[in-house]
């Protein structure tokens, strides 16, 4: 059904005016760029050696793929990034990307944008960060919680 629907979207995109062409030529770079990153997160994950080891094999595969013919991540031409499509990114910035402790291995990755600032953003690939979202979301609330609690406090005296 979710592919019905998008391959609905996308025809419609095609066939309208040249902003919803543009729109869509910037859906496909975001895929593009997104199974890269797939791609990479994987080739590490098959990697059979501890953790840093595997984020030694991270960062030289991002540093190796400017010589690359395929794709290079440190620099790349600027495309608006998928969690906030207001950032355009341009590059990878190799020795800032990690691995967390978790079975998953989900990298955090800093990016450069057009504005030369870093964006850090982490990945997970083939996990529901629904679940994720909603524990910060709860962490938030909890903190929340107690700052209200603490104003009431003061209020009281």
């Amino acid at each position: 059904m979710y592919r019905s629907v998008l391959n609905g979207f996308l025809e419609c995109l095609e066939h309208g005016s040249v902003e919803l062409r543009a729109r869509k030529v910037f859906l496909e770079q975001q895929h593009a760029f997104l199974d890269r990153i797939v791609n990479l997160v994987k080739a590490v994950a098959k990697e059979s050696s501890n953790r840093k080891k595997k984020i030694e094999k991270f960062q030289s595969i991002i540093l190796e793929s400017e010589d690359s013919k395929e794709f290079n991540f440190n620099s790349f031409e600027s495309i608006p990034f998928p969690l906030d499509p207001n950032i355009k990114i341009n590059g990878i910035l190799a020795k800032k990307t990690t691995l967390f402790k978790s079975s998953l291995m989900p990298a955090k990755i800093t990016f450069t944008t057009d504005a030369g600032e870093e964006y850090v953003a982490i990945f997970k690939n083939g996990d529901d960060l629904r679940q994720d979202q909603l524990i910060l979301q709860v962490c938030r609330f909890t903190n929340f919680m107690e700052i209200i609690a603490g104003c009431w406090n003061l209020f009281k005296r």
